[in-house]
C-alpha cells in the first residue's frame, strides 16, 4: 500500500491542491478506510471539472456506507448535476432509494427519461451499434 502513495505524495510537495493527486488520494484513503481524509481529498479533486462528477459519486458511496442518506442523496443529485449519465451515480441512487424504501423515487430511476439507467445504457448500444455498422458496411434499417 506505500507504493500507491507515492505519486501522490510527489504531487502534493509540489501543489497541495492538485485535482489528479487528490483524487488519487482520495481513492487510496477510502480503500483504507479513511473516509474522513477520503471526503477533505475527493472535495478537492472536485474542484476540477475533470474530476468532479465522479468526485462527487465516490461522496454518495462514502454517504452510504456512513448510512446518512440525505447527505448521499445529495452528493447524487451533485453528480448527476454534472454528468447525467454518470452510472455509478445513477446505480449508487438506485441502492440509495432502495435501501431508504422510497420506491417511488426508485421507479423514476428506470423510467423512460434522459437520466434514467435503461436510457443510458440504450444510447450507449444505439452509438456501438451504428459504429459497428459503419465499419461492416450496412445500412441502417429504418422501421
Amino acid at each position: 500500500m506505500i507504493q500507491l502513495f507515492i505519486m501522490p505524495i510527489k504531487l502534493f510537495s509540489l501543489n497541495t491542491y492538485h485535482p489528479s493527486a487528490n483524487y488519487f488520494a482520495g481513492l487510496i484513503y477510502m480503500a483504507e478506510g479513511d473516509l474522513t481524509d477520503a471526503l477533505e481529498s475527493l472535495g478537492w479533486a472536485a474542484r476540477s471539472m475533470e474530476y468532479r462528477s465522479n468526485a462527487y459519486s465516490l461522496w454518495l458511496k462514502i454517504g452510504l456506507r456512513k448510512n446518512e442518506i440525505q447527505l448521499a442523496e445529495h452528493y447524487a443529485s451533485l453528480s448527476l448535476d454534472f454528468n447525467s449519465t454518470n452510472l455509478n451515480a445513477l446505480q449508487l441512487l438506485a441502492i440509495l432509494y432502495r435501501k431508504s424504501g422510497e420506491n417511488d423515487k426508485l421507479t423514476r430511476i428506470w423510467s423512460p427519461s434522459e437520466r434514467s439507467i435503461p436510457w443510458v445504457i440504450f444510447q450507449i448500444l444505439r452509438a456501438i451499434c451504428r459504429i459497428l455498422l459503419q465499419i461492416t458496411g450496412h445500412a441502417l434499417a429504418q422501421p
